[in-house]
């Protein structure tokens, strides 16, 4: 994860990683879904209640804040924010491989004044750095198209193999997909 920050914030030089660990395949798509889904806040996961707190806490001490969202965390994020009726302008935020949709993300976000796809001057970051090989963007998130998903099913057996081969990952030298299913990642700044 340590990484992801350098590699969306440059010159960073202390960070707070909050981790949500791994249940299980199934378990993770079921929360995840449970918060893309909310159902009125009935299905929002305990890490989106308590990241919503947190991001008040944000706003009220008036300190920015900086987020990177990876994976899971991008759902967790997107529901934090949407059951946060207030004003979230302190907070700003980078995706990086998440299970949130892009456009209902975005009109969440722009709801709470959250700015998303800044990084630093002279590192400026898109919103979204996601491989055209994931299943979690693509599939989980509901991002792709049906040549990313079938990328993305063909790379299902690579996604445990570690930084330098899952696409799920941003390895060093940040390629976000083994060069067998898709080219390495380019970033265009918004």
């Amino acid at each position: 994860m340590g990484a992801h920050v350098e590699n969306a914030y440059a010159g960073t030089s202390a960070y707070t990683l909050v981790y949500v660990p791994d249940n299980s395949f199934t378990m993770d798509l079921l929360l995840s879904l449970g918060d893309k889904v909310s159902l009125g806040g009935l299905t929002t996961s305990v890490e989106a209640n308590f990241l919503s707190s947190v991001l008040q806490n944000v706003q009220a001490n008036g300190e920015p804040v900086d987020w990177v969202a990876h994976s899971r965390g991008g759902a967790i994020f997107t529901q934090a924010v949407n059951i946060t009726p207030d004003d979230l302008s302190r907070n700003s935020i980078l995706f990086h491989a998440g299970a949130n949709n892009e456009l209902v993300t975005q009109g969440i976000l722009n709801d709470a004044q959250i700015k998303y796809g800044i990084g630093t001057p002279g590192n400026e970051q898109p919103p979204y750095k996601n491989s055209d090989a994931d299943l979690v963007p693509n599939i989980v998130g509901f991002n792709g198209n049906p040549i990313q998903w079938i990328k993305s099913i063909l790379a299902i057996p690579d996604l445990s193999k570690g930084p330098l081969i899952s696409p799920h990952t941003l390895p060093p030298g940040y390629i976000v997909a083994p060069p067998r299913y898709t080219t390495p990642y380019t970033e265009i700044a918004p």
